[in-house]
């Protein structure tokens, strides 16, 4: 298990799993912070990259949630751009029950909509 995070009273971190097999073919990780992790595995083609990450929520302080896009638009400008990225975890998004023009976000949602998208000013749009 690859871990990012601190542990107090309270547990805060994120991790990703990885199988036993896969292991021999860890490049390298990178414990950006406890919200944060990505992995780099050798395959065949081109390596690939998991990062594994949760977002915080909308009532958080806007600096919180600025720190977080800065932290994911930091490790997608350092991951190779020939690498496979996959990127996974909580967005703690509420895309709500109305379609929008997308073709990523359908009408199948609870709740309403959250709005809550900071100006990264890089590659997280």
């Amino acid at each position: 298990m690859l871990f990012s995070g601190k542990t107090t009273h309270e547990y805060h971190g994120v991790a990703i799993w990885v199988h036993k097999r896969a292991a021999r073919c860890l490049v390298s990780y990178n414990t950006v912070s406890s919200r944060v992790i990505s992995a780099t595995f050798a395959a065949k083609q081109r390596d690939i990259t998991v990062v594994q990450c949760y977002a915080p929520t909308a009532d958080k302080p806007e600096e919180e949630i600025e720190q977080f896009y800065k932290e994911m638009d930091h490790v997608l400008a350092e991951t190779p751009k020939r690498n496979i990225v996959l990127i996974t975890g909580d967005f703690n998004a509420k895309v709500g029950e109305n379609a929008i023009e997308s073709d990523v976000l359908g009408k199948y949602g609870h709740s309403n909509r959250n709005d809550k998208r900071p100006d990264t000013g890089g590659l997280l749009r």
